[in-house]
């Protein structure tokens, strides 16, 4: 793994914080159409940003922890890895 670049940490800075204030519109706009998202109350996956978007709706209807990000690495994918830790 290597390091990421200060602008992506920034970027995803940004996603964190806009996930904290459940501004979903601006972090669906930086996903693609077809994004696949772990669901992590059912199990499996949802597809697409309206799927995402809903899912976020009821997961915050019963969940109010913020998440954390620790550290931001690139993988050998050049995908974007991280670590985090979750507060309630």
């Amino acid at each position: 793994m290597k390091n990421m670049t200060s602008e992506k940490q920034e970027l995803l800075l940004n996603l964190y914080d806009a996930f904290h204030w459940r501004e979903f519109e601006k972090i669906l706009s930086m996903m693609q159409p077809d994004v696949k998202w772990a669901n992590g109350m059912e199990g499996g996956f949802v597809y697409g940003r309206d799927a995402v978007r809903d899912y976020w709706r009821k997961q915050f209807k019963v969940v109010r922890a913020q998440i954390e990000p620790l550290r931001f690495e690139i993988d050998y994918r050049n995908r974007a890895r991280h670590d985090r830790s979750y507060k309630d």
